[in-house]
């Protein structure tokens, strides 16, 4: 059913990829080997949900439960933060025991108060690249699209970053220098290994 290049999949798989993908709803369609007609959707391309926790939960979450010792404690620490006392927490875990859920709470408790929220993720799909959720959070924040030419993400690059520093030009140019092989801006390059 799936024209050249594309992937075409049904409710079940829909439903488990949630949002980590940009899909086109093709209707219903008969399948061989069914009696009754399926939905449909042909995936378009990789989401701009900055995490899967966000991609994978639905619309509203289970209520956190047990978690009042840990929350309090991200809350006394944010509060010395504010104080101006730097903080670090690290929550680590095995897959599953709710280290998003508990972080997605905290966040949840401070909605009301002025902050930046800075969030990096790392991939096994880019081990090889150390910077990878320092470029992709840069690419997030300046708004790249897949299909950007280089030279519209360099001009992006360089908006962001006039936001902040007078200098942006020549800051826009240590992150796009061309590359030796490719002649692509670095940023343009690895974002075109994502495809």
């Amino acid at each position: 059913m799936a024209p050249e290049n594309a992937i075409i999949i049904a409710e079940g798989t829909r439903h488990l990829l949630g949002d980590l993908f940009e899909y086109r709803d093709l209707g219903t369609a008969e399948v061989k080997g069914l009696i009754a007609p399926v939905a449909v959707w042909q995936v378009l391309r990789p989401s701009t949900v900055t995490s899967r926790f966000e991609a994978l939960r639905s619309a509203s979450m289970s209520p956190l439960i047990g978690r009042d010792a840990e929350i309090e404690l991200l809350l006394r620490r944010w509060e010395r933060a504010k104080e101006g006392e730097g903080q670090i927490v690290l929550i680590s875990g095995e897959p599953g025991v709710g280290k998003s859920r508990l972080t997605a709470a905290f966040q949840e408790r401070l909605s009301s108060e002025l902050h930046t929220r800075l969030r990096y993720f790392c991939s096994p799909h880019h081990r090889a690249s150390v910077l990878h959720p320092f470029i992709a959070q840069l690419e997030h924040a300046a708004g790249f699209a897949l299909e950007d030419e280089a030279t519209a993400k360099v001009e992006k690059l360089a908006e962001l970053l006039s936001r902040s520093r007078d200098d942006a030009p020549e800051t826009a140019a240590v992150f796009s220098r061309p590359a030796r092989i490719t002649g692509q801006c670095v940023i343009a390059e690895r974002s075109a290994s994502k495809t």
